[in-house]
């Protein structure tokens, strides 16, 4: 059929055809601009991250500085690998050389959107958060902006990795127990602690947490960052250090030296003086070098030498110690070694 309009003919399927013409057009365009981006960013463009020996390379994302969506990033995490690091490690990230000020930040693909800026150069790793984190690496060009996709895990070295809190500086207190009294009042919620309670049979926590040795309930535990600082299987024990000041002796001695350690701690305090005496007559010349050891821990101190036969170090301890830590003292000198067990003798 034909149409007259102004004198000029024309057919019927000569406007859907130009429609279908126009559309042909805009996507070959579309597609070529597509093609260019690949061609563009190539694979020694991707940044690359790092943490010791472990490498990957980003993915490209796109070019320019059109909104990013979550269907863009999705896609993008398809083809990323996975970055494993150590708890509270970190992964360096290295831009190309034709590429400079670098932005990063981290993408939620479930809520669709970047929920925080971070420093450039340095994804940090966490302690408690396990899964699978992405990571959006934008960088300048000569050509203009290009946005690259990585992604990190945190690896899980420890069963009760996820109790911690994430701060390195701060402090855990978990207490794992099996009846329904609680923490109570004794639970520390501050800008430097969290609490977490757990609560089970002992068969149950002891297959859940096997590296933290759970040997009855209640069991405690205050760690700061990923250090054990404090274990006691007493209540009573926990609630004095909260909310007194205490001081204990501990001593221990052999045929040649008598050792006695006096703690003074409480939950912000914890120190020690340590007071060596040499028993025999044999002078002993030169320096000695002592460790404070504990069941997972060891507490190296200044050397020091024999004044009238008696040798004093003190410091801040690495840990809360506990009427059930087994704690010894090393010494070391002119080439011999001793190892002196030490008993709680009480309060001072």
């Amino acid at each position: 059929m034909i149409f007259f309009k102004g004198g000029v003919q024309i057919k019927k399927y000569a406007l859907p055809a130009a429609i279908i013409i126009l559309s042909i057009f805009f996507l070959n365009t579309f597609i070529d601009n597509e093609k260019k981006e690949r061609v563009d960013t190539n694979d020694s463009d991707a940044p690359e991250i790092a943490s010791w020996e472990n490498k990957v390379k980003s993915v490209f994302v796109f070019k320019g500085d059109r909104k990013i969506t979550n269907k863009m990033v999705a896609n993008a995490a398809k083809k990323a690998a996975v970055l494993e690091i150590d708890p509270a490690a970190e992964a360096s990230v290295k831009l190309a050389h034709n590429q400079s000020q670098m932005e990063l930040s981290e993408w939620d693909l479930k809520a669709g959107k970047e929920i925080g800026k971070l420093e450039p150069y340095w994804i940090l790793g966490t302690l408690n958060n396990l899964d699978t984190r992405i990571i959006l690496i934008r960088a300048k060009t000569d050509e203009g902006t290009v946005t690259y996709l990585t992604k990190i895990k945190v690896k899980k070295n420890y069963s009760y990795q996820e109790l911690l809190q994430p701060d390195l500086d701060g402090y855990t207190l978990i207490v794992f127990s099996n009846n329904d009294e609680g923490i109570g009042d004794l639970a520390l919620n501050s800008q430097n602690y969290i609490t977490q309670e757990v609560k089970g049979n002992l068969p149950e926590l002891q297959k859940k947490y096997p590296d933290l040795g759970i040997r009855t309930l209640p069991s405690i535990y205050i760690f700061q960052g990923m250090m054990r600082v404090f274990k006691s299987e007493d209540m009573s024990e926990l609630r004095s250090l909260i909310t007194e000041v205490k001081k204990n002796v501990y001593e221990g001695a052999n045929e040649n030296w008598h050792v006695q350690v006096h703690a003074k701690q409480n939950i912000s305090v914890r120190s020690a003086e340590i007071i060596i005496s040499y028993r025999e007559k044999e002078a002993i010349t030169g320096e000695i070098a002592i460790i404070f050891r504990g069941e997972q821990w060891g507490w190296e101190l200044p050397k020091g030498e024999l004044q009238s036969g008696t040798l004093t170090v003190s410091g801040q301890t690495p840990v809360f110690l506990s009427k059930t830590e087994q704690l010894s003292v090393e010494l070391s000198w002119n080439g011999k070694e001793e190892r002196i067990v030490l008993e709680d003798k009480g309060e001072k």
